[in-house]
């Protein structure tokens, strides 16, 4: 975007760390420096329900060190007399899904992940010096 930050994710930590870069293929990479992560959530089908949902995630990446993949978890709460009235979101503890070894080269990486039940959830990135980008997480059936 214009600021210089991923379009459709957010960031936690300093916006200094964290940078996007326009590949020649017309897409972008982010680039993630000490402390910067980027996050999104899952929308549609991995919204909160009353069923887990397992899903499968692969991204492209490269870097020094390691990058680690977790999901960051919420719970909406609602009206007991209006089911549908949201009252709420509360935060559960974020779960690390996995940590993977990064080489100069990129690499497509893949992990799984089951979203609780009346819980729905965003993956997240965060490293000390990894360039990611080609994110997918699609729900397993």
């Amino acid at each position: 975007g214009k600021s210089g930050l991923p379009v459709g994710w957010a960031t936690l930590g300093p916006t200094n760390s964290l940078r996007v870069v326009r590949l020649e293929t017309g897409g972008h990479k982010v680039h993630l420096g000490l402390g910067a992560w980027i996050y999104q959530g899952l929308h549609s089908e991995l919204e909160q329900g009353k069923d887990p949902r397992k899903v499968s995630f692969s991204f492209r990446a490269s870097g020094k060190g390691k990058v680690h993949v977790s999901f960051f978890r919420y719970h909406d709460t609602f009206d007991p007399t209006d089911p549908k009235k949201r009252t709420g979101r509360e935060n559960r503890p974020t779960e690390i899904a996995a940590s993977y070894d990064l080489t100069d080269e990129d690499k497509t990486y893949f992990g799984d992940y089951t979203i609780r039940a009346n819980e729905w959830a965003a993956i997240s990135f965060r490293g000390e010096d990894v360039s990611i980008d080609n994110v997918s997480v699609r729900l397993i059936r």
